[in-house]
């Protein structure tokens, strides 16, 4: 069962190599719920993904990410360790501000720098797929990863339908 959800993971992955150009090693940023959560089941992140994309990976977070776990305190202070370990993606804005949004400006409109964002938010998965070229990895439960299928913008800007 493990070998046909890692080759649907690559499947979606190629389609973003074929129509976008994305070509390894990969950029994963990592959300602060994300880390918290691979923290929780005890996942090592770096050896998980790549041996799922089967590529060498970089995995990033923000400085705003780093702010927001630090600010959370003593109960999330192993997850801002585990984030402290993680490169950090510059931010082109001056101050912390929320991370969802600094994800949605990393993004931009284009996912230009063709990060993968790694993320638990709801709130940003739903922004995120309005935003062409953004492969989106999240938790289906509690030890089970996923990359979601392309957004509607994603597919549009392709020309394939819904």
């Amino acid at each position: 069962m493990q070998g046909k959800k890692n080759k649907r993971f690559r499947n979606i992955l190629h389609f973003y190599e074929v129509n976008f150009n994305f070509r390894g090693p990969y950029t994963v940023l990592l959300d602060g719920n994300f880390i918290a959560r691979a923290n929780k089941i005890g996942l090592n992140l770096q050896r998980k993904l790549a041996h799922i994309f089967k590529q060498k990976i970089y995995l990033q977070t923000t400085k705003c990410v780093k702010n927001e776990l630090r600010l959370l305190g003593s109960k999330f202070e192993h997850v801002y360790e585990d984030a402290m370990r993680y490169r950090e993606a510059r931010c082109l804005h001056d101050m912390a501000i929320e991370p969802s949004v600094c994800f949605e400006k990393h993004a931009g409109s284009l996912n230009k720098r063709q990060y993968i964002i790694a993320t638990c938010d709801y709130k940003l998965i739903k922004a995120l797929d309005d935003v062409p070229k953004v492969p989106i990895v999240t938790f289906v439960s509690d030890n089970v990863l996923q990359v979601r299928e392309p957004g509607p913008a994603s597919l549009k800007l392709v020309g394939k339908k819904d």
